[in-house]
């Protein structure tokens, strides 16, 4: 039997981490250690109400995202849009990473300056290809901007401290934006037959994933058997 997923909003989510950093209840930054998951096995599965992203800097993560597997190296990145339903997560010893979650009011406050600047195949690169290895100086990038973005978090007292924390949110999503672009920018229109079924079956995961479990009930929706889905998912 699936494990009941635990929904939280940002806000509750910051409460059960309380050691993070926090900008009110619209931003956590959480500087990840392998040591410092242990207790944590008991959140999975979630979703959290807030976009996501993770900063592998040593390490490997694995990180089973849409019942989609997930493995993340040294300088890589994931991001993860509002909703995804993460089921598990683990690290390999001597694991060192940053994880940042986003409301969705302050992403909609850093975004708007910067819509028109993104090419409309934005949205769907982001979700066919949710992680991506950097070289050095791409890593190196964000997490400049991270640790500015944490020091603006423990400056209470700087009077443009909210502006500040948000134009180096800002800065991050065009970097992470630059960095999807150079390696997929001439893929979005070019999406295989195999990626199409995945879209499909995330969407009806997201819409049924609490009511119904069996890949069954999904591959009767995409008209498929359930072995071909199961191929098909494998090989995306």
């Amino acid at each position: 039997m699936m494990k009941e997923i635990l929904d939280l909003n940002l806000g509750e989510y910051i409460t059960m981490t309380a050691t993070a950093e926090a900008f009110g209840h619209e931003l956590i930054i959480r500087e990840i250690e392998s040591v410092s998951r242990n207790d944590e096995a008991d959140l999975f599965p979630i979703r959290v109400d807030a976009y996501s992203i993770v900063l592998v800097r040593k390490g490997e993560a694995f990180i089973e995202l849409d019942c989609q597997s997930y493995r993340l190296t040294g300088n890589s990145v994931m991001e993860m849009g509002i909703g995804n339903l993460v089921e598990n997560v683990s690290f390999s010893p001597g694991f060192r990473g940053y994880l940042l979650l986003i409301g969705q009011n302050l992403m909609k406050e850093v975004l708007h300056p910067l819509t028109g600047l993104f090419p409309g195949n934005t949205v769907k690169l982001k979700y066919l290809y949710p992680t991506r290895i950097l070289d050095t100086k791409e890593a190196d990038n964000l997490l400049e901007i991270i640790r500015r973005i944490q020091k603006y978090i423990a400056d209470k007292e700087h009077f443009y401290r909210g502006q500040m924390i948000k134009n180096e949110l800002g800065i991050l999503i065009m970097e992470l934006n630059y960095t999807l672009w150079k390696r997929y920018s001439d893929k979005g229109e070019e999406v295989t037959g195999y990626r199409t079924i995945k879209e499909r079956f995330r969407e009806l995961l997201h819409r049924y994933v609490r009511e119904q479990h069996e890949v069954a009930f999904y591959a009767n929706q995409l008209c498929l058997t359930p072995d071909h889905l199961s191929k098909v998912m494998r090989n995306c």
